[in-house]
């Protein structure tokens, strides 16, 4: 009984979100769920927050059966419409990990592009120092992408590029600012979601989605918070096709920069 109860008092939890609402593909015959369980090491505690935001009625299904069978994973339904949009699900489910006992928490597409073989390295590099994110990186030495259109990856290197020099983050520079791949412990979280509530994020107010992720990693380095990036290679043979990203998302996302420049000082006083 005393190594029971020692085991329990010392066992990390590990949650892995997921925003999702059509990818029974990439979870279901990909076997990414069973993959993210089998890649989180023996001594922690594996929970996946599947967030499901205007999905699709058989993608309900499929995930209430999963849910159904193993206690592992659970569904977060924030509906259909939901006007929200990506961002709102991805930072709900982030905070919904943290205030569920999560002690490190892991983001990742659904849509089978993020390898979870790669989850250990962030578990062990969270363990390095309790107060730290990892950031996962393409274009970072031995990073890469595969099946990624020449003009996305362009824009996202470009945008990563004016990102670090408007938001000044020269001492802090993070070279994929869209990976969509990383993960925080929870003190990070914590502190993050104090300092400036998920209705106050610019991508959830105003969009791009995506640009939540620049916001999340800019707010890291300003509330000073260490952080390390962690070489990727991004897409596998089992992911679903990469979405496209229109020219007007673009704009939008220069702006929210611009915007979000505006708020440092307000950040960094709280």
């Amino acid at each position: 009984m005393p190594d029971i109860i020692h085991r329990m008092r010392t066992e990390k939890r590990v949650a892995v979100v997921m925003p999702a609402k059509n990818e029974t593909k990439s979870l279901g015959e990909g076997r990414l769920l069973e993959r993210i369980l089998e890649e989180i090491p023996d001594g922690y505690v594996p929970k996946i927050y599947v967030c499901a935001s205007n999905a699709t009625p058989d993608f309900m299904e499929f995930v209430d059966d999963v849910t159904t069978q193993d206690d592992r994973v659970d569904l977060i339904d924030l509906g259909a419409p939901d006007p929200r949009g990506l961002a709102y699900a991805y930072l709900h489910g982030l905070n919904h990990a943290v205030s569920n006992g999560a002690d490190m928490v892991i983001e990742m597409d659904a849509n089978g592009a993020h390898d979870p073989g790669y989850i250990p390295e962030f578990i062990e590099r969270m363990s390095k120092d309790e107060d730290s994110a990892v950031f996962a990186s393409r274009f970072s030495d031995k990073g890469g992408i595969n099946q990624y259109p020449l003009q996305r990856k362009l824009i996202s290197q470009t945008g990563t590029f004016l990102a670090n020099i408007t938001l000044g983050l020269e001492t802090g520079w993070v070279d994929d600012m869209t990976s969509g791949y990383e993960a925080f412990n929870s003190s990070v979280l914590k502190d993050v979601f104090k300092t400036y509530p998920i209705e106050n994020w610019i991508s959830v107010e105003r969009g791009p989605g995506h640009f939540y992720q620049t916001e999340m990693r800019t707010l890291v380095i300003w509330r000073k918070h260490s952080f390390e990036l962690l070489p990727i290679v991004w897409g596998t043979d089992r992911m679903e096709e990469p979405v496209t990203l229109p020219a007007k998302t673009v704009i939008k996302a220069l702006t929210s920069l611009m915007i979000l420049r505006s708020k440092k000082g307000k950040i960094l006083r709280t």
